[in-house]
Order: C-alpha cells, then sequence, then structure tokens
C-alpha cells in the first residue's frame, strides 16, 4: 500500500501536535507543509475537529477593536469640527458676517453686515447639532453607560438651539 500524507504517522503526529497547541487547519498545513484538505482530513481520522469560535475569536476581537480605534478618530474629528463651527459662529457675532449679496446689474460681491442671517445662523446650528449628535452616537457603541456624556453633550445642543432630528 502506498503511503500518503493521510497515513504518514510523522504527518499524523505533526497535525496532532500543532491541534493541541491551538492552531487552526490553515496555520498547521502552513507550518507543516501539508496542504489544507490533507490537514482536514488526517484531523478528522484523528478524531481531532478545528473549533472555529476559537480559531475566529481573536481575529474577530483585532476587528473589533480596529473599528473602536477608527470610530475613537472618527469622534474626535466630528467634535473638533464642531467646535470649530460654534467657534467661528460665536466669533463672527462680534465682527462683521461675510454674505454675498448681488449688486447692480446681477453682479455679485461679498459684503459684511453687521448681523448673523437668521438662515446662515440656522444652518451653522444645525451643522453642529448634527455633528454632536453623531458623535455621541459613536461614542455610545464603544460606551453604552455614557449617559453623562450624552447630558452634557444634550446641553450643548440646548445651549445653541439645536434640535435633534430624530425628536
Amino acid at each position: 500500500m502506498k503511503r500518503t500524507a493521510r497515513t504518514d504517522p510523522h504527518a499524523q503526529a505533526a497535525v496532532a501536535e500543532l491541534h493541541a497547541k491551538g492552531l487552526g487547519r490553515n496555520d498547521i498545513a502552513r507550518q507543516s507543509g501539508i496542504s489544507e484538505g490533507t490537514v482536514g482530513n488526517i484531523a478528522r481520522d484523528l478524531g481531532l475537529t478545528f473549533d472555529r469560535a476559537a480559531v475566529c475569536a481573536p481575529a474577530t476581537e483585532a476587528k473589533r477593536q480596529d473599528n473602536a480605534a477608527l470610530r475613537a478618530q472618527l469622534i474626535d474629528r466630528l467634535y473638533r469640527e464642531a467646535n470649530r463651527k460654534l467657534t467661528q459662529l460665536e466669533s463672527e457675532k462680534t465682527e462683521r458676517w461675510p454674505t454675498l449679496v448681488r449688486g447692480e446689474g446681477g453682479i455679485e460681491e461679498t459684503k459684511r453686515l453687521s448681523y448673523i442671517p437668521a438662515r446662515d445662523y440656522s444652518q451653522v446650528s444645525q451643522s453642529v447639532g448634527y455633528l454632536v449628535s453623531h458623535a455621541s452616537r459613536l461614542e455610545s457603541v464603544d460606551n453604552p453607560a455614557g449617559a453623562a456624556a450624552t447630558s452634557l453633550l444634550q446641553a450643548l445642543a440646548d445651549r445653541i438651539g439645536v434640535r435633534d432630528a430624530d425628536a
């Protein structure tokens, strides 16, 4: 009878040893030089199984951590942009607000008003509220107990007169 990797005692021992270390089928194949299919056949012949949850858990956790880091960066960007817009809104109250106006003959020019037009004020306020609301929602993914942060953000939204679009 021809000896194959599947019936080779050395291959069986290698698969059993690497399996005992908790390696998955593909890792065993890479380390032993045996094809994935043969590793699977040897494992089945030896009564070994590959716990998919145990093999996938580290990869799933790594992906979860990567996504949490990306969310943290996005949250920071959203808050920074909200702060920039709010600072702009507050500083423009004391300066002259730039506004594009149509002059004679349809020629557009920028003039500075001594007040913030209601439409502009509303749009900037809504933008700040949108940014803060979405940052807060992203925070709740990683920190469901972040009620204190939500209250703080709600106070900020109330201060600038922004209502949640979902309300």
